[in-house]
């Protein structure tokens, strides 16, 4: 069916403070083409064929260059690197350049060998596995290859005829994500039979994988998910991009990033809810394949792309009685399977209503106190004003009407200012105290 007729009207767009931009270095003397990221090493490459390595140094939530500059610097190619990529797991990294896919050794940037030639596209099998498998896109083929540690090299184990050229390419598992100039296609490596997938193409040509998933650019400005092991359309909504040009997207911890000219959208990977966008001002070129640490490069400088710790978040948005955004922030951050949810939530809900009782937004607050297990008495350690009632409605229901409650404690005093006063002081004791 058409992907579009499962996206329900879209939630609305909230921009939270879930990843920030930290600043490592600026680039002046050449023009960054791609860049990877491996252990402590971050690997770029340039227009005239250099590789760059820093040695980066971890410092709190992120990371620095204390070393002011590259620690090692080669001429790898005569052209423009297209492509890094670093092994998830040892000191080696790949170079894509004119047509070239040549193996190195990350410490001392030694060739080891040159895989293939010919090369447009290549990727990794991305599902968790002893092996380490590769696909290699060369004019009209795909050709998939197996790591021997031994030798350090790669061994051919299939290829597969391609109908026309590749433009994008993903793997996971038993099957490999092409997209074609007209379609997206999906190969079964056992078989190898190609299935054509029910995403219209758009603008942009792009295959991901997400897990295990296929995340593919369509018509509408639509990234619609496909179930990598079976083909079929995921019960995901859509992703509902900007109508610019896709330079890249990653995907790290519970979000999804996609990176245009001047900006990057955050998405939250479940509900394919849009949670931030961070303006980019110097114009971006990439970000890292590396999935556990993500950095981003512009025209002249390199960030380190953090997500800012969860609890963080939360914190800094009860502060600002923004309990949405930060039950929002929760639910991306729990096991939904934790048998623990239901007292992580009351504690949640126990916070919220703290948190608005300065503001006196008492209707809130008795909406939270409700999904918990407080009592409502309590309040006269709070607010001794109240205490009188409260006396009154010992051994009821927890669950009650808190904001009468707390109006009728000032309601007998007569004198609107004083009762404005009084109003006052139970709320600075509220906030000196909590």
């Amino acid at each position: 069916g058409n992907p579009g007729t499962n996206l329900s009207k879209m939630q609305e767009k909230r921009n939270l403070g879930i990843f920030q931009l930290n600043p490592l270095f600026k680039v002046t003397e050449y023009k960054i083409q791609s860049l990877d990221f491996y252990d402590q090493y971050l690997i770029t490459g340039d227009a005239k064929g250099m590789v760059y390595k820093y040695t980066l140094t971890p410092k709190g939530q992120t990371w620095r260059d204390l070393h002011g500059g590259p620690t090692k610097n080669e001429k790898l190619s005569s052209k423009k690197i297209e492509m890094l990529r670093c092994f998830s797991n040892r000191p080696l990294f790949f170079c894509l350049s004119d047509g070239y896919l040549n193996l190195y050794d990350l410490e001392t940037f030694e060739k080891i060998y040159t895989v293939a030639k010919n090369v447009n596209h290549f990727c990794f099998n991305e599902k968790p596995r002893a092996r380490i498998q590769l696909c290699v896109n060369v004019k009209k083929k795909l050709i998939t290859y197996a790591f021997d540690d031994s030798t350090r090299r790669f061994h051919q184990e299939n290829e597969f005829l391609c109908p026309d050229a590749v433009l994008s390419l993903a793997w996971f598992g038993m099957n490999i994500c092409v997209g074609y100039r007209k379609e997206y296609n999906l190969i079964s490596v056992e078989d190898q039979t190609p299935k054509s997938l029910p995403v219209p193409l758009g603008a942009n040509n792009l295959v991901k994988n997400i897990r295990d998933e296929f995340l593919l650019l369509a018509t509408n400005d639509l990234g619609v998910s496909i179930l990598a092991e079976k083909g079929s359309l995921s019960e995901k909504s859509p992703l509902q991009l900007q109508s610019l040009p896709v330079l890249t997207v990653a995907d790290h911890n519970n979000y999804i990033l996609v990176l245009y000219e001047n900006s990057m959208e955050i998405f939250n990977i479940n509900e394919s809810r849009p949670m931030q966008e961070l303006a980019l001002d110097q114009g971006a070129i990439r970000l890292s394949p590396c999935t556990d640490e993500l950095f981003l490069a512009t025209k002249n400088s390199i960030y380190f792309v953090s997500l800012i710790p969860y609890e963080a978040q939360i914190e800094k948005y009860l502060r600002e009685n923004k309990v949405e955004e930060a039950r929002i922030i929760l639910s991306q951050n729990i096991d939904l399977n934790d048998i623990s949810n239901s007292m992580i939530y009351e504690q949640f809900y126990l916070d919220a209503a703290w948190s608005l009782i300065p503001a006196l937004e008492f209707d809130k607050v008795t909406e939270y106190l409700s999904m918990t297990n407080f009592n409502p008495i309590e309040f006269c350690v709070l607010i001794p004003e109240a205490k009188p009632k409260l006396e009154k409605i010992k051994g009821l229901s927890a669950n009650l009407d808190i904001t009468h409650m707390v109006r009728d404690s000032f309601a007998h005093i007569a004198n609107d200012d004083d009762r404005i006063r009084r109003e006052h002081d139970a709320v600075a004791r509220i906030k000196r105290d909590f």
